[in-house]
């Protein structure tokens, strides 16, 4: 068990100093306060430096366990800088947000409220939009307010921080963004507007004088939302809330059929359809059999018998279609009916093995131009892939 015992310990000082936006901009770190800001930025997969947990406490985290250390009440006092005991606390690496520009970002602009930052993250979030801006900010996602009321959200977040309204201007304008800006005095209504299909860059102003002029006068849409003349204004997290879920929506709409076309679902299922009827192309070149039936030969030597549904599962049959479908294979004496299982005989061993060099030089075909090593990413991607997919379907049981 690793203990720190002095509050002079480098580990401690460095900790210490990620109190500030300076300190965690310097270092790159930041510091995480009690259980669930940890567990969160374990979810995210961030790389930790230390957890401090306090001697007798339980450790109760899935991770590296040599970054762990025991300390003291009055280490982690220090470290926490408060007079009560905050029994877990953690150093963790700041990600790299160099990503590519995705589709839709929220540009904060000067906002000052840690809890309005976090809101407005967490609120992104849940519509699928996961890039922000900080434009003209002095505060950071790193805040131990901004990290609870995004509920660790921002820790997956891509946020990107530019230091005054100019540079944003020149980020949005060289990444093609439509630029949109809500403010009481535009002349239209946000729900009336009509968005290009190009990328959307909402601006979300400072909580007591709103989007700057800056920003203002670059826009490529200035919006209202009507409000009754009791109200004067919305919480900006509120009012960031309504505009994104109105946008999210129009862009949806104006981007339909792109996201049809690329959807990934689409492409893998595209792609499979592809790869069966290059096999099924080069089997009928040299076999009285379809590239499926071949395939579901393959199965059941694997799986030493089907059954009817999974026959008709995995090759995509109607059952209507299993009997025609698998009734050449038993004429050739492949393919025998056992105990309600389809069995391969050991005439269709032989003949598996007799064609195997056709599967092969198809594989080949098929991954020509391919390293080894993007095989094997593609192999591992696609198990991820079918986990996943059985987890959605399994928690509807």
């Amino acid at each position: 068990m690793l203990k720190i015992t002095s509050i002079k310990d480098p580990r401690v000082e460095l900790a210490r100093s990620l109190h500030s936006v300076s300190g965690r901009r310097r270092h790159g770190k930041a510091l995480l306060f009690d259980v669930e800001q940890i567990k969160w930025a374990l979810e995210a997969k961030l790389f930790f430096e230390n957890i401090f947990i306090l001697d007798g406490m339980e450790d109760v985290f899935e991770c590296n366990k040599n970054c762990i250390y025991y300390v003291s009440e009055g280490v982690l006092k220090k470290i926490s800088d408060t007079s009560y005991v905050i029994p877990y606390l953690a150093v963790v690496h700041i990600p790299d947000n160099t990503l590519k520009p995705e589709e839709f970002v929220v540009v904060m602009d000067g906002l000052q409220d840690l809890g309005n930052i976090g809101s407005i993250v967490r609120t992104a979030q849940g519509l699928g939009i996961k890039q922000f801006i900080y434009s003209s900010m002095l505060q950071d996602s790193f805040q131990r307010k901004i990290i609870d009321s995004s509920r660790g959200l921002v820790f997956k977040s891509s946020i990107i921080e530019k230091e005054s309204a100019l540079k944003t201007i020149e980020y949005l304008k060289q990444n093609d963004y439509q630029i949109v800006v809500t403010t009481p005095h535009a002349k239209l209504l946000q729900s009336q507007i009509r968005l290009s299909e190009k990328k959307i860059a909402l601006i979300v102003g400072n909580e007591s004088v709103g989007v700057c002029d800056e920003l203002l006068n670059i826009a490529d849409i200035a919006v209202q939302v009507p409000m009754n003349l009791n109200v004067e204004s919305l919480n900006a997290a509120v009012f960031a809330g309504i505009s994104m879920y109105e946008l999210k929506f129009k862009q949806v709409v104006s981007m339909l059929k792109e996201k049809i076309l690329t959807n990934f679902g689409r492409e893998v299922n595209v792609t499979g359809m592809f790869i069966r009827m290059a096999f099924d192309f080069e089997v009928r070149q040299l076999t009285s059999f379809s590239g499926n039936q071949v395939i579901c030969m393959m199965i059941m030597h694997c799986e030493s018998g089907v059954a009817k549904e999974q026959i008709c599962r995995d090759i995509s049959l109607l059952e209507s279609e299993l009997q025609s479908f698998v009734e050449p294979l038993i004429k050739e004496k492949y393919v025998s009916f056992q105990d309600d299982l389809y069995v391969l005989t050991s005439s269709g061993e032989i003949f598996i093995a007799q064609i195997w060099p056709i599967v092969e030089r198809t594989y080949q075909k098929i991954f020509e131009g391919f390293r080894q090593e993007e095989i094997e990413q593609l192999s591992f991607f696609l198990k991820r892939l079918q986990k996943n997919c059985t987890q959605v379907f399994g928690d509807r049981k």
